[in-house]
């Protein structure tokens, strides 16, 4: 089955009150540019779920540069995936937050810690037509977990989408609109007397602090032809050089050989 490596980006970018339900990418791609073309069906357009789809170019290369510059940018992981075609491949960028789970059976109680996972997952599987245009099938899933610190109780929020398109060889595709609010809730306090019930509210105090995110995802799909391409060339050009090492020390060794046992031949020759 034909290859295609799949190399990924996934930034959160930290939005600010003006923009806490995510960023306006419309602003950044104009959907005139004639991606249409490659026939994506609402390509360049927010879908009705607030996700963003294009092709990531310079306008949208300067836009991620002045977030950057702002301090608002974080990358998260930048997997590179070797996906056969018609096959899934998944990469799981995220954090585990335990939690203590009491359990009485038969007026036996124990206590475990389990694990809510969260953050972002990205699914994408390739196919490849006669004229080497891509096919994606792009799943990206952005989940946030609170565990209640009174109750203990966790909880999640899920938000993904599957969406299709096609992409030429070699072309980046910008997937936009994951927004993540997060809330994390802190208490502080005087020790000891914290414990103490009634009392203990009077000598401590908990914070709620909001983050809103939104996570951005670049992908660029290759086919790969051969499995040379699959080595970056500066690993080949060392391969090359430890070749061409090891020939000129067999050539040395063999001119040392050479020169010794011609010597030991003459030494015994009686003419």
């Amino acid at each position: 089955p034909t290859q295609v490596l799949i190399e990924a980006k996934i930034l959160e970018i930290t939005l600010t009150d003006e923009d806490s339900y995510g960023l306006d990418w419309s602003d950044t791609f104009n959907s005139s540019d004639g991606v249409g073309s490659f026939g994506t069906q609402g390509l360049g357009s927010p879908s009705s779920a607030g996700f963003f789809l294009d092709f990531a170019d310079e306008q949208f290369a300067a836009t991620l540069n002045a977030l950057t510059s702002q301090g608002r940018v974080r990358t998260l992981s930048s997997p590179k995936l070797m996906a056969s075609e018609n096959e899934e491949s998944s990469v799981i960028v995220g954090d585990r937050r335990g939690y203590s789970v009491i359990t009485t059976i038969n007026q036996v109680t124990t206590e475990s810690i389990e694990f809510l996972e969260s953050g972002v997952i990205l699914r994408v599987t390739p196919s490849v037509d006669d004229e080497g245009q891509i096919m994606l099938e792009i799943h990206p899933e952005v989940s946030t977990g609170l565990i209640d610190p009174i109750t203990g109780i966790p909880s999640q929020a899920t938000t993904e989408v599957t969406t299709r398109m096609i992409v030429p060889d070699g072309q980046t595709v910008f997937v936009g609109g994951l927004i993540k609010h997060r809330i994390d809730e802190s208490k502080s306090g005087v020790p000891l007397i914290g414990r103490i019930p009634v009392v203990g509210r009077l000598f401590s105090n908990r914070t709620s602090t909001t983050t809103n995110t939104e996570t951005v995802v670049l992908i660029t799909p290759t086919v790969v032809q051969k499995a040379e391409s699959l080595i970056d060339r500066d690993s080949i050009d060392k391969i090359d050089q430890l070749e061409h090492d090891q020939d000129r020390e067999g050539e040395k060794l063999d001119a040392e050989m050479d020169m010794f046992f011609g010597s030991s031949t003459s030494m015994k020759d009686p003419s």
